[in-house]
């Protein structure tokens, strides 16, 4: 077998086996956002039109289609998303291996998908893996187009037309990576000034221009002025472009990375000088800087290195906070190479060719994971393996004992905690935590999530939307599932107005105001909500820049209704996160907790018998004061709960949440949970349809 082919599968190898132990052991209710769009759009509604969709459509197409091929099957679905992230990978490895060896490449993309899979987020059949794949392909068919000086006139036309298309199905699946791409391939072909200079460009813009007029029938121009420019889901267009220097996170990495290339010119030019004596220094620096020296020291700082990360408390912040800062050092020293390249003699310069075309790619991909919010994994995955293939690369001089030992620490000392970390947390997205691979034993009572496996927990809170669903929805279209996109594929039925996902970052101000219109005007039989943390509200505040969310506003408006009594909260669940592992809940230090009272049973109940229908909490958790139309009162056990009370509980963390789940719902921190909480409309029979 040939050795690079043993270097590939030996990759793929080590990735798939991964994906399969956690594929299909957990299920959070945040998921199926594309799939229910997939679902819409093959009964035949359209999007933009019948549904708002904040996104460009190939992935709400291609999902269309894998539902038709797997018929609703989740389980299916999620294993042929294992495969396209593995055929996205050997992509990937086939691009690196046209600047690096095939040893480094292969060990580059493990390391890259194992940083991924710390994202708390990762699900394989997302579209960041459609993204890896589509980008991986352009960047592949540009390094063959740039580094082949034998290609006709017609071959740089046809080449770059097919670039162009592969482009625009970037734009469609990711408008902002797809643009940008675009514009640092055009500057790419400039800078590297080949033949045929012309023919590219061309071919390059007629082949984004033909996809874009094939796909009108679906996204008309009016859709892109939309999704472009009347679109602030994600903030203001300043704060969308700007989000790499606004936001504190990606200004304290670009402040990294500034460092480390800064400190890498210091020491690679700082003594560049003519002078007799300077050249006299320079001398003695060479002689005690030798080689082996220089070795001893590059290999004893790695190992130390990567021993004080393997033990940190931290490791993904760590992680984040260190590689992609070097990740961009690297992509602002080799720019500068490029501008001295360009500047200077080529013939005498320290960057090849294939670089100049390849570079500005990587920085616009770097670049654009930022218009979403901060620096991650899952955006800086393919210059993160550039990287480190270029490190590796260096790094090859060493002796070979030497290079084989740093790879063993690598992959015994932080593979492993990566590895566990996500077995143990498969996913986690805004505090929806899922329980550990292990404890994965049970399935629904969804046919569509067969052999998706989920801890005890979310069994039970999918089961209980199902019982309540099924027992007092009466049509396709009388349920509301906010947040919580996924139970309209799952129970067939149609979203009740225009937005399927009412998420902060997904759906614009003026589409989440329109979706309140239409709430009031029209409200549905049963409501289905996963209200999110405080934190999260928080968060989003931040990211768009605004200090009042429409989201609020709905909240808002539902307690108003349950106030007013048009609405009644029949069921309500707190949900774990991360920072309420299970098995440390009970020694959790006390807390205090607002808790409104929304619950239908607990409602016209004495204070006392509210607490006495709690059982075994009514010792645990004590009653502090009792908050209604802004008036403070002292509880007492005759005191008469309504609709709208304020309770402010004291105990343990644990206890709160329950407690939370019996009263109503609870508000304000130090909750840190999501809840979900199911709503009838006042004409609802409770014991019946």
């Amino acid at each position: 077998m040939p050795i690079n082919l043993r270097y590939r599968l030996s990759a793929l190898f080590v990735i798939g086996v991964f994906n399969l132990l956690i594929f299909n052991r957990y299920f959070p209710l945040s998921e199926g956002w594309w799939e229910t769009y997939g679902y819409l759009y093959n009964l035949g509604l359209k999007p933009y039109h019948d549904f708002d969709l904040a996104f460009t459509p190939l992935f709400t197409i291609i999902n269309g289609y894998l539902l038709d091929i797997f018929g609703d099957s989740f389980f299916y679905l999620r294993l042929f998303g294992v495969a396209v992230y593995l055929l996205a990978i050997l992509c990937l490895q086939l691009f690196l291996e046209q600047f690096f060896s095939a040893k480094a490449s292969a060990i580059s993309v493990i390391v890259a998908s194992f940083l991924l899979f710390s994202e708390p987020q990762f699900i394989a059949k997302d579209y960041h893996t459609y993204q890896l794949l589509i980008v991986s392909l352009t960047l592949l068919l540009h390094s063959w187009i740039a580094g082949n000086a034998k290609l006709t006139k017609i071959q740089n036309f046809g080449g770059s037309l097919l670039l162009g298309m592969l482009v625009c199905l970037m734009i469609f699946l990711k408008q902002n990576v797809g643009v940008l791409l675009y514009a640092a391939l055009m500057l790419s072909f400039v800078l590297q000034k080949g033949e045929w200079l012309l023919a590219k460009l061309l071919g390059l813009t007629f082949g984004v221009i033909i996809a874009v007029l094939a796909m009108l029938p679906i996204i008309s121009f009016a859709d892109w002025q939309n999704l472009l420019f009347s679109n602030d889901a994600k903030g203001n267009l300043v704060t969308v472009l700007g989000r790499f220097f606004i936001d504190p996170t990606n200004r304290n990495i670009l402040k990294k990375s500034m460092l480390i290339a800064g400190m890498y010119f210091f020491f690679r030019y700082l003594f560049y000088f003519k002078s007799d004596w300077q050249k006299k220094w320079m001398n003695s620096i060479h002689v005690l800087l030798n080689k082996q020296l220089t070795q001893r020291a590059l290999f004893a700082t790695s190992v130390l290195l990567i021993i004080g990360i393997a033990i940190t408390n931290s490791l993904y912040h760590l992680l984040r906070e260190l590689i992609i800062p070097v990740s961009i050092a690297l992509l602002i020293v080799l720019s500068f190479k490029i501008y001295r390249r360009l500047r200077d003699d080529a013939t005498t310069s320290e960057i090849n060719i294939k670089y100049v075309g390849i570079v500005f790619p990587l920085i616009a991909l770097a670049y654009s994971n930022t218009n979403t919010a901060s620096f991650d994994f899952n955006g800086m995955q393919i210059p993160i393996a550039f990287t480190v293939a270029w490190i590796l690369n260096r790094i090859q001089r060493f002796p070979q004992q030497k290079y084989f030992l740093l790879a063993s620490l690598f992959f015994l000392a932080i593979l492993p905690r990566i590895a566990i970390g996500k077995l143990l947390v498969p996913y986690s997205w805004w505090e929806n935590t899922q329980g550990s691979v292990f404890s994965a034993r049970y399935q629904t009572n969804y046919p569509d999530l067969a052999g998706i496996y989920v801890d005890v927990k979310y069994r039970d809170v999918f089961n209980m939307i199902k019982l309540y669903v099924d027992r007092y929805s009466l049509s396709q279209s009388d349920v509301y599932f906010y947040n919580l996109p996924i139970f309209y594929a799952l129970h067939k039925k149609i979203p009740p107005f225009r937005e399927v996902v009412q998420w902060f970052d997904v759906v614009s101000s003026k589409q989440m105001e329109n979706e309140l219109r239409a709430l009031r005007k029209h409200p549905p039989r049963v409501i289905v909500a996963l209200e999110p943390s405080p934190v999260a509200f928080a968060v989003n505040r931040i990211l768009k820049q605004n200090e009042n969310l429409p989201q609020e506003d709905f909240r808002n408006q539902l307690d108003q209704w349950v106030f007013e009594g048009k609405y009644r909260l029949v069921r309500s669940v707190a949900l774990p996160t991360h920072k309420l592992n299970i098995s440390k809940l009970e020694i959790m230090p006390k807390a205090t907790q607002n808790v409104l009272i929304q619950n239908v049973s607990i409602i016209g109940e004495d204070l006392d018998n509210a607490v006495q229908t709690i059982g075994a909490l009514k010792n645990k958790v004590r009653v502090v004061e009792v908050i209604r139309n802004a008036l403070i009162y002292q509880p007492t056990p005759s005191f008469k709960l309504k609709a709208g009370d304020m309770l402010t509980l004291r105990g343990n963390y644990q206890d709160l949440m329950a407690v939370s789940d019996e009263l109503g719902v609870a508000r304000d921190l130090p909750r840190d949970w999501n809840s979900v909480n199911i709503y009838l409309r006042e004409d609802v029979n409770i014991n019946g349809n």
